[in-house]
């Protein structure tokens, strides 16, 4: 189990191994449930997942071939409104994932204000830091952030 997230009554995290990633959530009323789970397809994954209780941001893989590496050829960065019900999530993909994992603890991320930073190695001992934005994403595109000034509070229409 790694970042797990409190939202109010719900609680999400990652369900993470060499084999299968999954994102979990629970409440005390549903329990424990996959929110965005591949069942026994191990070709692909779900990882760090990171939430402000209106937006869900985490890491996708895909096209892996579980007999010859734990990497994912294909990774991605997805996003979609918060929910707890897997049926309601709408999951949109946001732009490619620069490092080759998905999952881990040194991939601190944050959410909030309609967009979501995310940390990646781009070189050995270099950090990149990706920024999209959530609520204007659409397939393949991401949106460039936009400049707040002040005390750190994201303004929002």
């Amino acid at each position: 189990m790694t970042n797990p997230v409190w939202i109010g009554d719900a609680l999400l995290w990652s369900a993470e191994s060499v084999p299968v990633s999954q994102i979990w959530t629970w409440t005390e009323s549903a329990g424990p449930k996959p929110l965005v789970s591949f069942a026994n397809d191990l070709t692909r994954g779900a990882a760090n997942v990171f939430t402000d209780g209106v937006d869900l941001v985490w890491l996708q893989g895909e096209e892996r071939d579980p007999k010859v590496s734990e990497f994912y050829p294909k990774r991605s960065v997805m996003t979609a409104k918060f929910t707890t019900d897997a049926i309601a999530l709408k999951p949109v993909r946001v732009r490619s994932w620069p490092d080759e994992f998905i999952w881990g603890n040194d991939t601190p991320n944050a959410v909030g204000c309609g967009y979501a930073a995310l940390r990646a190695p781009s070189t050995p001992g270099d950090l990149q830091l990706v920024i999209i934005g959530c609520r204007t994403a659409s397939p393949g595109r991401s949106t460039a952030p936009r400049t707040t000034t002040g005390s750190g509070v994201c303004p929002w229409p």
